[in-house]
């Protein structure tokens, strides 16, 4: 197993589900890598993508670690973890990537793991929307954020933007859920830095 994981805490039956020798994960045009010193998440065209590709569970993050984190943090609830697919979009998340999952995990459950902050809540609407093929602009002006869905804007004060804000100002119902850590930013950070 990976030491760098073990170190991290990672359980070994997670290291095994996702069958990790080191914490490398490749997009297919880049790579991610973590080491208790740096972490690296690449803004690829692509996806890593591990677990049951054939999942009714697609769990969304914006890197694969994240995504390791989670499921190290909540294997109680997931009592058949390999029943489950997890998705690292990248930095940059891209309608081709959005179209992609859209159209290869058909009628799936699908859970985003974004960050807990300004910048992970405007994602989980970025690809909530994607997923729906709701095509979707935002815009940062000082203390809002414009969204412009349905031929139409509206204006979020940035403490109040949330998924569940955006689907009710558009009468949108993705059914799209939304996990978040406790107290980090990231589920990494949560996994590195809780020691309760």
């Amino acid at each position: 197993m990976c030491e760098a994981l073990n170190a991290l805490g990672v359980p070994l039956e997670v290291q095994r589900l996702f069958n990790l020798r080191d914490a490398v994960f490749d997009y297919g045009d880049s790579v991610e890598t973590y080491t208790p010193a740096s972490f690296f998440i690449p803004a690829s065209r692509n996806l890593w993508i591990a677990g049951n590709e054939s999942a009714t569970e697609v769990l969304i993050s914006r890197s694969a670690m994240d995504c390791i984190a989670f499921l190290s943090l909540n294997l109680v609830k997931y009592r058949q973890p390999e029943k489950l697919c997890f998705i690292g979009l990248g930095n940059r998340p891209a309608n081709g990537q959005l179209n992609w999952i859209r159209d290869n995990f058909k009628k799936r459950k699908y859970t985003l793991l974004f960050e807990d902050d300004l910048a992970g809540r405007a994602t989980d609407i970025v690809v909530a929307a994607g997923l729906k093929s709701h095509p979707i602009r935002l815009q940062w002006l000082g203390e809002t954020v414009v969204v412009a869905c349905k031929n139409r804007s509206v204006k979020f004060p940035v403490d109040q933007l949330s998924l569940n804000t955006f689907e009710l100002a558009f009468s949108i119902r993705t059914g799209i859920r939304t996990r978040k850590p406790i107290h980090y930013s990231t589920f990494l950070d949560q996994l590195r830095y809780d020691t309760s």
